[in-house]
């Protein structure tokens, strides 16, 4: 006994779908870098408040580079460093790494789910 299976394709949605990709995922990679950054500045020791306002998100187009540099009166990228890591004489006081850990348990899955809801809308 033989059994035919066709799939019947009624519209092309790869259109509306592509549009969808295109559109979100900006968003989704942008969101996701802000909360990296929200949650660092969280964690950020304060002694003068420059470390903590120096974490910054630059980039565009799903390229997004969340760093604590000198840019808006932040601290110097060494001094990042040096809390981040620790010294000889310093002991670390991490904050991006731990920052990026708790974003990526608490909103990565959130930022993906609202992501793959605008394109299953577009292929509907």
């Amino acid at each position: 006994m033989s059994e035919d299976v066709s799939i019947h394709v009624t519209k092309n949605h790869i259109p509306q779908v592509i549009e969808a990709i295109q559109t979100h995922d900006d968003n989704c990679v942008k969101g996701f870098a802000e909360a990296v950054k929200e949650k660092a500045q969280a964690k950020a020791p304060v002694r003068t408040g420059r470390l903590r306002e120096g974490i910054q998100v630059n980039g565009s187009d799903a390229h997004y580079e969340v760093s604590a540099s000198s840019i808006d009166g932040g601290a110097d990228r060494e001094y990042a460093a040096y809390n981040e890591y620790g010294t000889r004489r310093m002991h670390a006081q991490p904050f991006m790494k731990p920052g990026y850990e708790e974003a990526k348990a608490a909103d990565l899955p959130a930022k993906l789910a609202e992501y793959v809801a605008a394109i299953e809308r577009a292929a509907s």
